[in-house]
């Protein structure tokens, strides 16, 4: 192993952000302004174009180099928060897109001239129709960012959950904020030369509709073509909202007498596709707990339970069975193979340690099991592993069980024999444990007071957790089918799991009002 010279992870300090920042920030109403010269002593074109290519530049040197800051330094580019492509490999990426997009958009609406941009301009129609085509496709993609921010990112955008929110959630909401106007600005560039030509209602929602389905025919999968097409359906109701408005197009929102509309409108379209992607997370998470209970109860439980049997091999078991012998110290040693090889399931069974002499006499067990009742379980109860020498059984009272069993020996005499008992705990207070989620935006933290789980062998109940009114025996009506079926009762929705043996899982949560 050879040291490497690595980078410098030392922070910035404050006044060190704030003042970069504000020399940017200065920087950029520096070239603002020179373009705003140009637009009143040249034109609109020289100064948008001037603008346009300095901010494009600019840009561009900031995702090679670490202009104006070593942006590794700061937790808001750090990409384990937030990441979606290489335009925006952290969240602080997509909060400088969205402010560069808006000014660019809103430089564009409140300077131009309206004049043409070439001496032959392209046809009306492809102008006017092609704009459309570009406004559709705008209008998915800021979408699929508004879901990324859900999908991509350890934030929280539960405002249900207030205490869940972070300084990162109020930064992903001044983005949508962002977006949104953006989006405004951009239609209305688009739509105002269609209203002034006086293009058919009927013939912009067709090319929209069109453009539409093209879009998601090509590039979007069929998990997400529900989704977009309500979004595209809101989009030609906008069309038609903003054909009906043509006061508003060359105003600041602000200053608009529907101001308040607008705002409901947009704020209502961007809380159901946040709300919308949250459900599709929350249900994805509730399914891989489904599947991770179902694992826990596997009779074939070496994918959950590999017991080090290394630690029980036959050089240490001949070595050290005269510890067994002695009271105390079958003790101890009991104690350290169960911390040593167990410490990872003793929140989930309870592991008991048993030991006979050759003659079958038990050696200082904790209770009064014989030796003849362990051996029955093996023979009459229990099904062999892939691990040599772990048995698993299904008891209907402690759900299952497994049993290790290890012959100790000298050569070919038997010095004696070697039992391991786990049995699942069935505490009504136990939780789902902390390896089952891997998001910090998981569902964990509200397990407690929203979520309950109940396990089913056979249609009888063999585990829960919370307070729900679990049946104690399913009916074949009741069982679910196979794989996972979602119910709704009243105040509550259920996610059932079928296994496809005889286990079947359910995992329960308090529905909100808007759910």
């Amino acid at each position: 192993i050879k040291m490497k010279a690595g980078r410098s992870f030392i922070a910035y300090d404050s006044v060190t952000i704030v003042l970069r920042v504000l020399a940017v920030i200065l920087l950029l109403v520096f070239f603002n302004m020179i373009a705003q010269e140009l637009v009143d002593r040249i034109g609109f074109r020289s100064g948008f174009l001037f603008l346009l290519t300095v901010v494009f530049l600019i840009r561009l040197i900031t995702y090679q180099v670490n202009f104006p800051l070593d942006y590794s330094k700061l937790p808001l580019f750090d990409p384990t928060i937030y990441a979606s492509n290489f335009l925006h490999p952290s969240l602080g990426d997509l909060l400088v897109n969205a402010i560069l997009l808006f000014w660019m958009l809103s430089f564009y609406k409140f300077h131009n001239d309206h004049k043409g941009w070439f001496k032959q301009p392209p046809p009306a129609p492809v102008r006017h129709y092609g704009g459309l085509a570009l406004l559709t496709v705008t209008c998915l993609l800021l979408a699929g960012i508004i879901k990324s921010l859900v999908q991509d990112s350890k934030i929280s955008m539960d405002v249900t959950s207030f205490f869940s929110l972070t300084i990162y959630s109020v930064i992903c909401f001044v983005i949508l904020c962002l977006l949104v106007l953006s989006f405004y600005h951009f239609s209305q560039i688009v739509v105002k030369p269609l209203t002034d030509a006086a293009v058919p209602l009927y013939y912009q929602m067709a090319a929209v509709a069109i453009t539409g389905f093209a879009y998601l025919l090509a590039f979007v999968s069929l998990n997400d073509i529900a989704i977009d097409l309500v979004i595209l359906a809101w989009l030609i109701a906008y069309l038609l909202l903003l054909n009906a408005r043509k006061a508003d197009m060359g105003i600041p929102l602000l200053q608009s007498s529907f101001f308040i509309f607008w705002v409901m409108i947009f704020t209502l379209s961007i809380s159901a596709i946040v709300m919308y992607q949250n459900k599709v997370l929350e249900l994805a998470q509730r399914k891989k707990i489904a599947e991770q209970l179902a694992v826990q109860t596997d009779p074939s439980g070496e994918s959950l339970l590999n017991i080090a049997a290394n630690s029980f091999n036959d050089r240490f078991l001949l070595s050290n069975f005269h510890r067994f012998e002695s009271e105390y110290t079958n003790k101890f040693i009991k104690d350290s193979l169960i911390n040593q090889n167990f410490s990872g399931y003793l929140n989930k069974y309870d592991t008991r340690i048993y030991t006979y002499d050759s003659l079958f006499h038990p050696l200082y067990n904790e209770d009064s099991t014989s030796y003849a009742a362990i051996k029955t379980i093996i023979l009459n109860k229990s099904k062999p592993t892939a691990i040599e020498g772990l048995y698993s059984y299904d008891n209907a009272a402690n759900g299952f069980s497994y049993l290790y069993q290890k012959a100790i020996k000298n050569n070919d005499q038997t010095l004696g024999y070697l039992y391991v008992t786990i049995k699942s705990r069935r505490y009504k207070s136990e939780a789902l444990y902390p390896e089952l989620f891997s998001q910090s935006q998981d569902i964990s933290s509200d397990l407690n007071t929203s979520y309950a789980y109940a396990i089913y062998n056979r249609g009888k109940l063999i585990n829960h957790f919370n307070n729900y009114n679990f049946p104690l025996k399913l009916t074949r009506a009741e069982m679910p089918g196979l794989d996972f079926t979602y119910k709704k009762p009243p105040g509550y929705s259920e996610l059932w799991y079928n296994t496809g043996g005889d286990k079947e899982v359910v995992v329960v949560k308090k529905s909100a009002w808007f759910t």
